[in-house]
């Protein structure tokens, strides 16, 4: 970490850490001062991503060999103060190439996951900007800045439990959940305090009769272990809940065993002596007044400052979540989005979901017996350009969503662009009463016009910036709004209305050309820029104004387009660029890459039919290696290469199957 004067200074109170090493299954140097810089400022959370090494294991430590687990990334992920998070999907379930715990000393890690397609980096951006808000928000209520312990405290304890029952060492405590750790903290549900060696502290909860689902979760920032010790933890402390009619409730705690089948096994309740989080929960307490007991022991020190959160449910209660009325179905107006709520029922609780529309006010069925635990659904919707809302029936009772948008983006594109004024147009939605032109004046979005047609011709001089939007309009209703659109940046002309490229899955990259005329053109060519050289794909004498054409040559990767119009006069007229990324389907996945000299070199086949070839090459073209491919799944040693880039050829029989470049590191 830096200087502690270095967050004082500024102040720093959140530090997002996207980034990692090698596995490092060992509390280093760096974990000690990661935990000494919490120590010493205790409003310092220190938020580190897990780790991208999920399918690679840890070559030291207790843990070492064991597929699927202990992989965090770095040395300074083994910290106990700071906080670690991995990465899930939409639909909560694990990622292979997620890092995984324990830490090295049978520590629970990652402590929460959040959603992430691109690796654990942008989920711990999600967490750090969480805390960022929980902070905000702590300090407009209370007027200071809470503990780096107390912000740990409340996002585990409001995490969505997922995976398995109870931490586990994939998921850790579960979900990042924003709106439950805002809540947590605008209900005043936490406690801050400090205990005295070998003393034990009680604090009475009382929640409402008939409660289900209370969690507690205590966190402490504790002194830093030295560096290589055995186990990290220095300040012991315990937490546990008693209910008043005597029921006593334990931690959740993990078997730590450097063996798969302890690592998997579904956490149990027990003395907890590893980890500065503790949590404890209680499905049905058997009454309402509930105490919470710390316990101080083996403090090294007078006294352990201390956080708490905790929770509770009412049964039978569901609420929405998404969407919301400000929001639209899909929620980017084409991928598939998912609807979400939270749930009280029990587990095995079953509800139908259906929708409506203004113009079709029926309930219509979506799906039948939906199991509410799992608290979301995939929603393929079709998009109807309408306003729409959703119901779910379960136990007799009714649960309506907001009212929203079931839309997609129109594209909005240039006409005519000429010196004096330009034309837009678009596709008309069918229901759209009026359509919103707006344009961007000092760093927003203004009114421009309102039409009911789908062309519109502009004056330039009435425009302050070249960005348009589109805004369709049921009555007082906004769809989701178009894309924002530079004019100048459309490969539009007086002559040359629109050019844009696509992807075409596994077929190629489909140029669309839209010309105002035709007459005084002599040829059009569609070139595709190959380093710093541009390559004819397509001439011809245009005969109409729309024109597609397929470039069934594109490289995997971005492509970057132009098109050229001849006239007969000598003249010449070159669009604006456009790029589109493509990719073509690959039957082999050769990972990883860059790919360092002391690993092997995975060659994975998504075929059916062995064997093949693959050839390495030098970056001059030197044919240096030839390995069979026997298997689905291949290895290749790399410790006879030098560092450098290579290339490779897969081949079956003299066909060339797929290619591509190799850098090997040290």
């Amino acid at each position: 970490p830096d200087e502690n004067s270095f967050y004082q200074q500024f102040p720093i109170h959140v530090e997002n850490h996207s980034y990692g090493t090698q596995i490092e299954s060992f509390y280093g140097v760096e974990a000690t001062l990661y935990d000494q810089n919490v120590y010493d400022l205790a409003h310092v959370l220190h938020v580190f991503s897990a780790g991208n090494s999920g399918l690679e294991v840890a070559e030291d430590g207790q843990y070492q060999s064991l597929e699927g687990f202990a992989n965090l990334t770095g040395n300074f992920k083994q910290s106990k103060n700071t906080l670690s998070v991995g990465a899930i999907d939409t639909a909560n379930q694990i990622i292979a190439l997620n890092s995984n715990g324990p830490a090295y000393d049978g520590r629970i890690k990652p402590e929460i996951v959040a959603y992430s397609m691109a690796g654990s980096s942008n989920s711990a951006a999600l967490v750090s900007g969480t805390a960022l808000l929980m902070q905000q928000y702590y300090k407009g209520i209370y007027e200071n800045i809470p503990t780096a312990s107390l912000l740990k405290s409340i996002l585990i304890n409001s995490a969505d439990d997922i995976h398995l029952k109870g931490p586990d060492y994939k998921t850790g405590y579960g979900q990042l959940n924003a709106l439950k750790a805002i809540q947590t903290i605008e209900a005043n549900h936490f406690i801050s305090d400090t205990i005295s060696a070998y003393e034990s502290k009680e604090f009475s909860i009382q929640i409402p009769d008939g409660a289900v689902n209370f969690k507690a979760t205590l966190s402490w920032t504790d002194r830093p272990a030295n560096p290589n010790d055995e186990i990290a933890l220095v300040n012991d402390l315990d937490l546990s809940v008693r209910t008043s009619a005597g029921q006593l409730f334990l931690p959740w705690v993990l078997d730590g065993s450097p063996n798969l089948a302890a690592l998997n096994a579904p956490a149990t309740r027990g003395e907890d002596h590893l980890n500065n989080v503790e949590q404890v929960s209680v499905e049905q307490p058997e009454s309402s007044a509930l105490m919470i007991r710390v316990s101080a022991k083996n403090l090294l020190g007078d006294f352990q400052n201390f956080s708490i959160s905790y929770e509770w449910e009412i049964p039978n209660q569901f609420v929405w979540t998404s969407p919301t009325g400000s929001d639209n179905i899909p929620y980017n107006g084409s991928t598939i989005s998912h609807l979400r709520w939270h749930s009280s029922y029990s587990e095995n609780t079953l509800g139908d979901l259906y929708f409506k529309t203004p113009q079709n006010p029926d309930w219509q069925l979506i799906k039948k017996g939906i199991l509410l635990a799992n608290e979301q659904f995939r929603w393929n919707a079709s998009v109807l350009q309408d306003v729409a809302q959703l119901k779910i029936e379960v136990a007799g009772e009714s649960y309506l969503s907001d009212t929203f948008t079931l839309s997609a983006p129109i594209q909005l594109k240039t006409g005519y662009n000429c010196a004096d004024s330009l034309s837009i147009y678009w596709q008309a939605v069918s229901k759209a009463t009026h359509y919103e032109i707006n344009h961007l004046v000092g760093g927003q979005m203004v009114n421009l016009a309102i039409t009911s047609d789908t062309t519109f011709s502009i004056d330039k001089r009435l425009l302050e910036s070249n960005f348009l939007q589109l805004v369709p309009y049921l009555s007082e209703q906004a769809l989701i709004q178009s894309f924002s659109i530079d004019y100048n940046l459309q490969g539009s002309s007086c002559y040359l209305n629109s050019f844009f490229t696509e992807a075409v899955q596994d077929s190629g990259v489909l140029a669309t050309v839209n010309l105002a005329a035709l007459n005084g053109i002599e040829e059009m060519i569609l070139e595709r820029r190959v380093g710093t050289q541009w390559i004819e794909v397509s001439k011809q004498k245009p005969e109409a104004l729309n024109l597609s054409i397929l470039d069934t040559d594109a490289i995997t990767g971005f492509n970057t387009y132009r098109v050229t119009l001849n006239f007969n006069n000598g003249a010449s007229l070159i669009s604006e660029v456009s790029s589109v990324y493509f990719v073509r389907e690959s039957r082999y996945k050769v990972f990883p890459n860059p790919v360092s000299q002391n690993e092997d070199l995975l060659i994975f086949s998504k075929e059916t039919e062995v064997p093949a070839v693959i050839k390495i090459l030098t970056a001059k073209g030197s044919l240096i290696h030839t390995q069979a491919l026997e298997t689905n799944r291949n290895f290749l040693e790399l410790d006879q290469f030098d560092e450098g880039l290579y290339f490779y050829q897969i081949l079956k029989g003299q066909s060339l199957k797929q290619s591509g470049k190799i850098l090997i590191q040290f």
